[in-house]
């Protein structure tokens, strides 16, 4: 007790705000009352509760629970008035008090509560405000209750809830780490939860609760951290919504846990303030189920994007809920539940800011509710009611704590509303399928170890529906074509509600920062030169002068040379007429493709602008040098522009220290393993240490990989590979040597290690018997590697937090990616489609898509496109012929993925596409001119050959060589794609292509090779196990 020290700062504020309170609600909250008391009783062993309203605000003001004391306010006079034992007196008398408003009386025997009421200035008409209804134990409270009846009393506990009810910035920064560890120790729960479904085990709710308890405790260790309520589990029917969390009696039942709806409801406290989470898991739910907890979630972001503001009432939240319900499916009104949230603070739940119809009371800033909602006994055919609900605690905040040292970083932010519990919520995220366990056993690594290998299977059955996926590509009737149609339907409005909700998607906002060249141009950021042309250029008489240090091309013009920066030049070309060569510049014009208006014509649309410039001369040398220092001029401003935007994006971020594990401590570690990038392999040792893993390798060079860092963490085994591999995608690039990487790759080759094993050359076996013997000791090694890879990841995981993904090898399909230019197979993961076991890798992340669209789709052919529009309306990705076999399957994954699609039967130039795109201001995506206005969803058909042909004008300019010019020019000058790079690539590739002849003498010259290497290894076997004998020299 002697160690106490009360923050005098923060308890001065807060009787200020108290009395200030009080002045506000005189009439109403406090009933009249003169002056008003807390009174806190002796310690209750078997007190159920810890939120009596009593020690809350004990808590709330002075910062303890000062047992066996009243406190008295007179706001008259703002004095507070103290009467407690020695030891507290002691404590208190630390305050300071120059005004002399605190006034302290000692308890001994001799003085009682009547000697405390006698010290107060109280009349015969003064009326006493206390908190009524809650129980107290020890001597002093008998006392107190008798002196109290001889006073005039009124009850203003709602008075003190308000009170409580808006944070101070320093409450709502110890809610967020409150709201921070529930979320991660909540993961850790759901991580147990589907090992018991995987395993199939029988516990009963209660039973489940304690193992929660047990995991809290151990995680809570010597901090202030401790469970806000008994963790609530319910399933297989008798739901109940409608629970009082401030009542330690409350708590699960002892029914056995059930595999079809599991409700968890979860909370914790930290430094006395609460947080809480809920979510509904679904295990092979029926389509019904999924549509319905679809709306349920729309009616969440509705709330949190439109309706939860300061000012907003609580009863005009919940009334906007209902009816947004109703629009979507009416009658699932009737099971609405009859909150959608509830505050939360010193207490887990607030019964005056239920968010409820006919609370009138406004939200304030700063104020902290658990947004819940639940449809509960919902009837559905065949099968028993169904309940469903999700929680999740937000502040409503006008402030920005983002940049604070105790901010929660993952925090969401939309607008004043703000989630701070951090949990997957979407269907694709809590839905579980254990019908086919077969189907599920083909995606896990092969004789792994075990407790990894579950959690990976749970990670398998978590994953956007693949587990569901992988019934759906080998059943067909699992998923049509109708029901697939229609889940991207709802998708495309889901997205059209987003995008209107949002005002602009991210996408768009993001463009609209980023300003064309042209637009540049127009504004006077790009120019030639600020005043007269620079004596120190030299301007031959009737010569094109091109000036690369202003990225200006002088013209002559009537005997003078007038300057031209290189941004308003369209594309130059060159004609040849009998004996004259002519050079032709074309200027950007107030005309441009697909209908734009050059931004410049926007600004200054009173001048004339030129079209083209023409020159003639029977010299071809001097226009032929003039047009290649012009198209040098150009590609370099491009360069120059694109090695800018690649600085910014792959800008290396400067990295923590790694902090190694403590001496004596052993970290883990995976020994002879090589890494990749750069293009030689290094060998060396990988060691996970406290923040991050170190790569040393057997030359002396290490390699840093921070935990905060890594973006993407994959585990791919070797099953029908001949690499076991872990792979990171990282958030910012690293430097390995001289260049910068954002993927890094560890592994181990399986046959090379089989081959160093056995201490010879990989040969043809000589007998079946050897063959056999050879797969087997493969196979073994296989599972040798496989483990200790495995064992590596899983202790990386428990250090890090970070979880690994596998691949998903049932729905694997070849292609080839726009970042490389050979076949390769491509998997999807968890959040990724990768392909890891060949250089360039390829990792793209779902969550950053905005569009996939397919291309070639036509009868007859064997092979389709897929292109991947990213978020930033910039980026796209392209991978080319896929088989036509894989058509169905990646559909179905994109749809559980919730990527909306499209599909042509023409491959569209996305670069001029999306440049003109980012170039329209108030584009948007879903609306008449967005993506449907060119773009056709599966199953739709173009209504006539016209309008396609339409269409095709839209985005597909003529082959006429102005426009294929004006086209390529375009893209060079607005650094939108690399078309013309590929081109010359392509280009040089056809050039130099062997003939067939030349290629069936090349096979048959390595055929020659082979058989003779084959004949020598048949010869050195003879020898094996013989001693080599030392030749003499003759």
């Amino acid at each position: 007790m002697s160690d106490i020290q009360i923050d005098a700062v923060a308890f001065e504020r807060r009787l200020a705000r108290l009395f200030d309170h009080y002045d506000k609600h005189k009439d109403t909250l406090y009933e009249n009352s003169t002056v008003f008391q807390i009174f806190m009783g002796g310690v209750n062993e078997d007190e159920k509760s810890e939120y009596v309203l009593h020690k809350l605000l004990l808590l709330w003001l002075i910062g303890y629970e000062f047992t066996e004391t009243i406190v008295s306010f007179e706001p008259k006079t703002r004095t507070v008035h103290f009467f407690t034992s020695p030891k507290k007196v002691k404590i208190l008398q630390g305050l300071p008090n120059p005004s002399d408003k605190i006034k302290i009386m000692e308890k001994d025997k001799k003085r009682t509560s009547s000697d405390f009421f006698a010290s107060l200035s109280l009349g015969a008409h003064t009326v006493i405000g206390v908190i009524e209804g809650e129980k107290h134990t020890g001597a002093l409270y008998k006392d107190y209750a008798d002196t109290l009846k001889k006073h005039k009393t009124v009850d203003i506990k709602v008075a003190f809830l308000d009170l409580l009810a808006s944070k101070e910035a320093e409450e709502v920064q110890i809610i967020k780490p409150s709201c921070q560890y529930t979320s991660k120790l909540f993961k850790k729960i759901v991580t147990d939860m589907e090992g018991i479904i995987d395993e199939g085990k029988e516990i009963t709710h209660i039973d489940f609760a304690k193992k929660i308890e047990g995991v809290v405790t151990r995680a809570a260790g010597d901090m202030d951290l401790s469970l806000a309520f008994n963790p609530i589990i319910q399933s297989g029917g008798g739901y109940n919504l409608k629970l009082d969390f401030n009542d330690g009696n409350v708590k699960s039942d002892d029914h056995i846990l059930k595999f079809d709806n599991i409700i968890l409801m979860f909370g914790l406290r930290y430094k006395s303030y609460c947080s809480f989470v809920a979510r509904t898991y679904f295990i092979d739910a029926s389509r019904e189920k999924e549509m319905d907890y679809e709306i349920l979630y729309s009616v969440y972001d509705f709330l949190v994007k439109k309706k939860i503001r300061v000012g907003a009432t609580l009863d005009s939240i919940y009334i906007s809920a209902r009816e947004f319900l109703r629009k979507k499916k009416p009658e699932l009104v009737p099971y609405f539940s009859s909150k959608v949230g509830f505050g939360i603070g010193l207490q887990p739940c607030s019964s005056t800011l239920e968010i409820a119809e006919g609370n009138n009371t406004e939200i304030t800033n700063n104020m902290t509710f658990v947004l819940q909602l639940g449809l509960e006994n919902v009837p559905e055919p065949n099968n028993p009611p169904y309940t469903m609900y999700i929680a999740d605690t937000i502040v409503v905040s006008t402030d920005d704590y983002v940049n604070e040292k105790n901010a929660v970083k993952d925090v969401e932010f939309h607008e004043e509303c703000q989630i701070l519990t951090r949990v997957k919520i979407e269907y694709s995220q809590v839905s579980y399928s254990i019908q086919d366990e077969d189907e599920v056993e083909e995606v896990e690594p092969e004789d792994i170890d075990e407790k990894f290998g579950q959690r990976q299977k749970r990670g398998a059955a978590i994953a956007s529906g693949l587990v569901r996926g992988s019934n759906e590509a080998t059943d067909s009737s699992v998923i049509t074509e109708e029901e697939r149609r229609k889940r991207q339907l709802a998708l495309l409005q889901k997205k059209r509600e987003e995008y209107a909700g949002n005002e602009g998607s991210s996408s768009t906002s993001a463009r609209k920062k980023k300003q064309s060249i042209d637009e540049k141009f127009a504004n006077g950021d790009l120019f030639s030169y600020k005043g007269v042309v620079p004596k120190n250029i030299a301007l031959p008489s009737n010569q094109i002068v091109v000036d690369k240090r202003n990225h200006t091309v002088l013209l002559p013009i009537n005997g003078a040379h007038v300057p031209f920066h290189i941004a308003s030049i369209k594309n130059v070309s060159k004609t040849d007429e009998g004996e004259y060569v002519h050079l032709r510049i074309n200027f950007n014009n107030t005309k441009q493709n697909f209908g734009k208006v050059y931004e410049p014509a926007k600004k200054f649309k009173d001048h004339v602008f030129i079209k083209e410039v023409s020159y003639r001369a029977k010299d071809s040398k001097r226009l032929e040098s003039a047009m290649r220092e012009i198209l040098e001029l150009r590609k370099q401003i491009g360069q120059e522009e694109r090695d800018r935007e690649f600085n910014e994006k792959n800008k290396e971020v400067e990295q923590p220290k790694l902090k190694l594990v403590s001496k004596g401590q052993k970290a883990p570690r995976l020994a002879d393993i090589f890494m990749r990038p750069p293009g030689k392999k290094q060998v060396g040792v990988i060691e996970a240490h406290e923040n991050g893993l170190r790569f040393s390798s057997n030359k002396g060079a290490k390699i840093d990989i921070m935990y905060s860092n890594i973006k993407h963490a994959f585990f791919q085994e070797a099953k029908n590979d001949i690499i076991v591999l872990i792979h990171f995608h990282l958030k910012h690039p690293v430097m390995i040597g001289k260049k910068s990487y954002q993927d890094v790759q560890f592994f181990t080759e399986v046959i090379e290690e089989f081959d160093h094993l056995v201490g010879r050359h990989r040969r043809q076996a000589v007998s079946e018997r050897e063959a056999i013997e050879e797969e087997e000791r493969e196979r073994l090694l296989k599972i040798k590697l496989n483990k200790e890879f495995a064992s590596f990841v899983k202790k990386v995981e428990e250090k890090s937090g970070i979880e690994f993904e596998i691949p998903f090898r049932n729905l694997e399909f070849s292609g080839v990616p726009s970042t490389g230019r050979s076949n390769v197979n491509l998997v999807p993961t968890v959040n990724c489609l990768v392909s890891l076991s060949e250089s360039p890798f390829f990792v793209l992340t779902m969550d950053e898509v905005e569009i996939a669209h397919f291309e070639r789709i036509k009868f007859g052919l064997k092979n389709f496109d897929l292109v991947f529009i990213m978020k930033d309306l910039t980026t796209y990705y392209t991978i080319t012929s896929i088989p036509i076999e894989k058509l169905e399957s990646i559909k179905d994954w994109l749809t559980d993925s919730n990527v909306l699609y499209f599909e042509g039967a023409q491959s569209l130039k996305w670069g001029p596409i999306l440049k003109t795109i980012r170039e329209e201001p108030n584009w948007d995506p879903y609306g008449e001119a967005g993506w449907n206005s060119f773009l056709m969803m599966s199953g739709e058909e173009a209504e006539t050959d016209e309008e396609e042909g339409e269409h095709e004008d839209e985005y597909e300019p003529s082959s006429g060589e102005e426009e294929q010019e004006d086209d390529e020019e375009d893209e060079e000058m607005y650094i939108d794609s690399d078309d013309d790079e590929d081109d010359d690539f392509s280009a040089e590739e056809e050039e130099d292509a062997p003939t067939w002849e030349e290629l069936e003498n090349e096979a048959m010259e390595e055929d020659a090779q082979k058989r003779a290497r084959d004949a020598d290894i048949s010869d050195d076997e003879e020898d094996y196990h013989k001693p080599k004998k030392n030749k003499k020299k003759k």
